[in-house]
């Protein structure tokens, strides 16, 4: 069951890098949309292109926070400290919308966590 347990915590750790790898690439593209004017979408409308630009400069910081969040999470769940098992769950099942690879994850993270041998594992004593 360790190496379940490893598993998922080194899953989590390399889906945070990604995301924190990920989150300035969008905040970029945003950056670019916001001092470029226009938009690709909106080439006559400035206002719209803002207001996209704006929506994905917000949603590339979701997308590194999650990043840092998860990355944590997993050492901690590698560490076997208590509050990284809540914390993986609640990602777990955030991560169920991302449609195939993010349900997979998400899926086989909330199986291993609700075993009863890992249960008592991570119990507070």
């Amino acid at each position: 069951m360790n190496n379940r347990i490893n598993f998922v915590g080194g899953v989590w750790i390399v889906l945070g890098a990604l995301s924190v790898l990920g989150g300035p690439l969008i905040a970029l593209m945003a950056l670019g949309m916001f001092f470029g004017g226009q938009t690709f979408l909106m080439a006559n409308s400035e206002t719209g292109g803002w207001l996209i630009a704006g929506g994905m400069l917000l949603f590339a910081c979701c997308i590194f926070a999650m990043g840092w969040i998860s990355i944590s999470a997993g050492l901690a769940l590698r560490k076997r400290q208590p509050w990284a098992r809540t914390a993986i769950v609640i990602l777990s099942v955030i991560n169920l919308i991302n449609f195939p690879i993010g349900t997979a994850i998400g899926l086989y993270s909330l199986i291993v966590l609700f075993y009863t041998d890992v249960r008592a594992t991570f119990a507070v004593p």
